[in-house]
């Protein structure tokens, strides 16, 4: 069984070895994210696999990945998903993430329709599904950045040190915000491409705009990943 599938309670139950009401314990008390449909529930194997090795229990070896060496995140989940049963989760009901279903809260931040009390580099959501995801581009020296659709998701110190913004402000920053007017079209069919599914690299030069204004000219490179589906590493080289 692959990760990255659902099971229901009993199936779960049955993997682990424990009752029923051992996962619904799990469950209840926040141990091990599940979604819920009437009265049934259904759990994620990744989550399953990740909360096991958190309490050193042994791995089936129907949730063990055939590529021992591929990272593992939980599985997605919306904010108000894990917002939901806290002090603030009330806030939810009226907020634009909610009422447009949006996968991406934080690119939301920038609007005054987001509810949320946290600031987004702080908030639990984002370090819990999103950080982890972006942790590789951390260790980068390059200037890297990853992008889904029209929107950052986040940058690494040597990119922000390019554009003159802090490293927060790239979480949910809009490509326009940092591309010059001259490089934007090529930029934003690049990332379309990406997101409408095309796995292709990309190697462009293009113009950068700082927070000042000052143009800079970069050759960047585009690569697809996984994880994000659908988003995009960009690294940037040879800055004038």
């Amino acid at each position: 069984m692959p990760n990255g599938e659902t099971v229901s309670v009993p199936q779960a139950a049955a993997l682990c070895g424990v009752s029923r009401s051992t996962i619904n314990n799990w469950i209840h008390a926040e141990r091990l994210f599940a979604r819920r449909s009437g009265k049934i529930y259904s759990v994620h194997t990744t989550d399953l696999l990740l909360l096991l090795e958190s309490m050193g229990k042994d791995i089936p070896p129907e949730l063990r990945d055939t590529n021992p060496y591929k990272p593992l995140f939980r599985s997605f989940r919306h904010c108000w998903e894990r917002r939901n049963g806290h002090d603030h989760g009330q806030s939810c009901k009226d907020c634009v993430v909610l009422t447009q279903e949006l996968d991406i809260c934080f690119i939301a931040a920038k609007g005054s329709q987001l509810k949320c009390p946290e600031p987004c580099h702080a908030c639990g959501h984002y370090q819990e599904i999103f950080r982890p995801r972006l942790q590789f581009i951390l260790q980068m020296k390059t200037p890297a950045a990853v992008c889904k659709g029209l929107y950052f998701l986040g940058a690494n110190k040597s990119w922000a040190q390019v554009c003159r913004f802090p490293c927060e402000d790239f979480m949910g920053m809009d490509v326009e915000t940092v591309i010059h007017p001259n490089s934007l079209a090529r930029m934003l069919s690049i990332l379309k491409g990406r997101e409408m599914g095309e796995e292709a690299h990309f190697s462009s030069k293009i113009s950068f705009r700082d927070k000042k204004g000052k143009k800079r000219n970069a050759n960047i490179s585009v690569f697809p990943i996984s994880d994000p589906p659908g988003a995009s590493l960009i690294l940037a080289q040879s800055i004038e």
